[in-house]
């Protein structure tokens, strides 16, 4: 991964363009504040070096790039999220229209878990002022099509023509889109009994496996869901440049 070349981090945080597209990833697991996975330094007390066995847990790991002063719990400090600043303020948008950021876990689902709002904190303000057009995820074992979304997951309304073209709004709203449906040994994720899709969602498939294919010109980008198995098309969305 380009992670030398962009000034990320190894596999953890590249970017890259290609064609028409500006393309970046980011680390969803480590390097920001309130992590799914902890930094060591979260687990230091009073005036330890390093934490005791007894106070980690199996999946603490990180931080790979540098936080500012130690100051774990601001997202500013930490290198993950100047390295993000610093590309996205670079992005030539007349030589790549688009900007398209993925990362494991989602910022929004129907299937909701403290973690989302943990990525939104670090994340969401950053891609809104840049203008990030869409944010692809995984993690949650389904396929998920929501609603262009403003800060706080507001529905921006305005940006939908129909059920599958939204347009662009540049600083406004971001299009979610959840494709965990390669396919896993724990099968699909459900909802459970009394949870309901919320209304941010407009596609929820928790019966197929299968793939995304993602095709763009200078005005236009179409995202379709293949199915894996017989190959037809399962979902699609068209983002359209105003």
């Amino acid at each position: 991964m380009p992670g030398k070349e962009s000034g990320g981090v190894g596999n953890f945080w590249y970017s890259f363009d290609h064609g028409l597209a500006h393309f970046i990833s980011i680390d969803t697991e480590t390097d920001f504040a309130y992590s799914p996975e902890w930094p060591f330094i979260r687990d230091i007390k009073g005036d330890e070096t390093l934490p005791t066995e007894a106070q980690t847990f199996i999946t603490d790991s990180g931080p790979f790039g540098r936080i500012d002063n130690n100051n774990w719990k601001d997202n500013k400090a930490y290198e993950q999220y100047q390295w993000l600043a610093k590309d996205l303020a670079a992005v030539d948008r007349k030589k790549t229209p688009w900007i398209f950021i993925n990362g494991h876990r989602p910022m929004y689902s129907s299937q909701t878990s403290s973690y989302q709002k943990n990525v939104r904190n670090a994340f969401e303000e950053l891609m809104l002022e840049h203008g990030v057009d869409a944010y692809f995820a995984g993690h949650i074992h389904w396929y998920e099509r929501l609603f262009p979304l403003g800060a706080n997951g507001t529905i921006d309304t305005a940006s939908i023509k129909d059920n599958n073209t939204y347009y662009t709004n540049e600083g406004k709203s971001i299009t979610h889109i959840v494709n965990g449906m390669a396919g896993n040994i724990e099968s699909h994720s459900e909802l459970s009994a009394n949870q309901p899709v919320l209304n941010i969602t407009a596609v929820l498939n928790a019966r197929d496996y299968g793939f995304s294919k993602l095709k763009i010109t200078s005005t236009s980008a179409t995202w379709e869901f293949i199915k894996g198995g017989d190959g037809s098309v399962g979902d699609k969305l068209t983002l359209l440049k105003k």
